[in-house]
């Protein structure tokens, strides 16, 4: 939605993700990424972006406003 609030999650540490991490995510997405998704974010800042982008696409998630 146009309007929709933008929820910004930082998976770079463990202390700012409660262990949904960019490492955790690279063999457990579910457990990682998909845990933040669900959870309502909808900007994810990674130091892994290339990987984040391949998940995106793999679950069927719109990576239009990626930043690069």
């Amino acid at each position: 939605a146009p309007n929709a609030p933008r929820v910004w999650i930082n998976t770079l540490w463990d202390s700012l993700c409660m262990g949904h991490t960019d490492d955790r995510s690279l063999t457990d997405p579910e457990g990682g990424w998909d845990w933040v998704l669900a959870r309502g974010a909808s900007v994810i800042q990674t130091d892994r972006p290339a990987q984040l982008v391949r998940h995106l696409e793999s679950i069927g998630r719109s990576t239009g406003n990626i930043l690069k």
